[in-house]
């Protein structure tokens, strides 16, 4: 590389960081890398890219970065136009990859990300990553059949080249995706392997909840008992008192555990646990605030049925009995 193709290139990339701080302050991101986006901020940040485009015209990254935030900025053409233009220049990572194939159709996405893990063979981390990504792509096109069939070709691929690090996530995909087709017990299988893996303890929950799901709340009370040590007391003490209160019985927890249950998520409504916080509330003899939060509950859930809406599946349709009763 010439003298002046370096200069153009750390020219470009000073451009391209001042333009990712400018719409994504670090300062304030999130783990999934969410910051503030506002309009004036979005604007000037395509200003800094189009700059570093006109310095350096084949960085991928840049093209990557442009991609995104005009796809913030509601321009989904021009994103995807960038994002073709990045795929072209064969990024070096797997994450320029997965972001390019967001602005992409799902079979389109799938071509883009099979693509990358060839072009990446030799990093196992690479493979992964995009492997997974494109189990998710399965998943909202409901062809969970198919996303099975993936996530056991990629915990075999993991296990033929020893990387098991979070192989915890790729359980839990395939568990989810089994549980959409209704084979709950091996589900709970998949669960199982992953919570023996380094990270696994928060499958621990997955693996009760899937004998609940099948109406076994016998085998989901013997396997909260091994369990319940992986898991934060809270839940522990809230499933506890849920699985007694589907069986029929009395059932109570604590104000703090019931609260921390039924709190707002950050997508403005209750979660999975509000609604095995109401059937608690129920057997408490407060039927009322249980209805209350199951009718909260189920609307929620529904607001977001390709995901949500599967993974819930079992507890909206108890929740609507329950209603009914």
């Amino acid at each position: 590389m010439r003298n002046a193709d370096r200069k153009s290139v750390r020219a470009a990339r000073a451009l391209l960081e001042q333009a990712r701080e400018l719409a994504y302050p670090v300062s304030v991101r999130g783990s999934c890398g969410i910051g503030p986006r506002t309009p004036h901020a979005l604007r000037t940040a395509l200003s800094k890219l189009d700059e570093a485009v006109a310095v350096c015209p084949n960085l991928p990254e840049v093209y990557v970065e442009r991609s995104i935030v005009r796809a913030d900025v509601g321009d989904k053409d021009r994103a995807r136009e960038d994002a073709q233009r990045a795929f072209e220049l064969r990024p070096a990572d797997a994450h320029s990859y997965i972001f390019i194939s967001f602005c992409f159709p799902w079979p389109e996405r799938r071509r883009i990300l099979r693509t990358a893990m060839r072009r990446l063979r030799g990093s196992p981390s690479d493979r992964v990553s995009l492997w997974r990504n494109l189990l998710y792509s399965y998943w909202y096109e409901g062809r969970f059949e198919e996303q099975v069939r993936e996530a056991k070709s990629l915990l075999g691929y993991r296990k033929r080249v020893r990387y098991f690090q979070r192989v915890d996530l790729d359980h839990s995909i395939l568990g989810s995706a089994l549980e959409a087709l209704g084979q709950y017990e091996e589900a709970e299988q998949s669960y199982r392997k992953g919570l023996r893996s380094r990270y696994g303890a928060n499958l621990a929950s997955n693996v009760v909840l899937a004998r609940v799901r099948r109406n076994d709340f016998q085998g989901a009370e013997a396997a909260l008992k091994t369990l319940r040590i992986k898991m934060p007391r809270d839940l522990a003490s809230l499933l506890q008192a849920s699985i007694l209160g589907l069986r029929g019985e009395r059932a109570s927890c604590s104000p703090k555990t019931l609260a921390k249950a039924t709190e707002e998520n950050v997508f403005g409504g209750v979660g999975l646990y509000a609604f095995y916080a109401a059937v608690v509330l129920l057997r408490m003899g407060q039927g009322v605030n249980a209805r209350e939060l199951l009718r909260r509950y189920v609307a929620h859930i529904e607001s977001n049925p390709r995901e949500w809406g599967i993974t819930n599946r079992w507890e909206v349709a108890k929740a609507k009995e329950l209603l009914a009763d």
